[in-house]
């Protein structure tokens, strides 16, 4: 198992022609590298996706989605810390949600039992019902600090688990609840592998 990929999404109003590569680079947010962007913003285009170094991210007129992807994208979820420095620089922003999500992928050795459907798994301690029956499964419920997380596994036509996504949600009215949000994602990281060991141990 391993963590494949961090995304932190900022749900509220952007600006797309603010958050480019050269914004970024001006304000020491990344480090200056070779940069690129697909979709600029333009007549009929919605939002434009930028990519420089280990990070890509997303900006719309109704969010900001960051990504860090490869074996660094746990440390120190530096995604969310890049939300955070952006947000700060941009204190007027109005934001109404912040979601954490975490993608695991290397399961080589996770297969689905033949008779999965008919046994619930238990993620989280609260997702009754949830079952194993289909190519991609999803469940929303609680975690056991009563945060909002939804849970996506995707597997193989030969019933091998591919990828498991968590996308812990929380609704936020201020730029200060939305830097706090932002601050919890080192703890949603943690609430995810532990998750993570439930299902390795269901699977098994």
């Amino acid at each position: 198992m391993e963590l494949q990929k961090t995304a932190i999404v900022a749900l509220g109003q952007f600006n797309p022609a603010i958050l480019t590569p050269p914004w970024m680079f001006q304000q020491n947010l990344i480090e200056k590298t070779e940069a690129t962007t697909e979709h600029p913003v333009g007549l009929g285009v919605q939002f434009a996706r930028h990519k420089a170094g280990e990070f890509s991210w997303i900006v719309g007129y109704d969010r900001l989605a960051m990504e860090h992807v490869g074996p660094k994208a746990g440390e120190e979820t530096t995604a969310a810390a890049l939300v955070r420095r952006i947000l700060k620089l941009l204190p007027h922003t109005p934001v109404h949600a912040i979601g954490n999500n975490f993608a695991f992928s290397g399961f080589r050795y996770i297969q689905l039992q033949a008779d999965v459907a008919e046994r619930p798994l238990n993620l989280t301690l609260d997702a009754n019902g949830y079952r194993l029956s289909e190519f991609i499964h999803t469940v929303t419920t609680e975690d056991p600090r009563g945060i909002q997380v939804q849970i996506r596994i995707e597997g193989s036509p030969d019933s091998t688990i591919r990828q498991v996504l968590f996308n812990f949600h929380r609704n936020v009215r201020s730029i200060d609840d939305a830097d706090a949000a932002l601050k919890s994602a080192s703890e949603d990281l943690e609430a995810a592998r532990k998750m993570m060991k439930a299902l390795m141990e269901e699977s098994s």
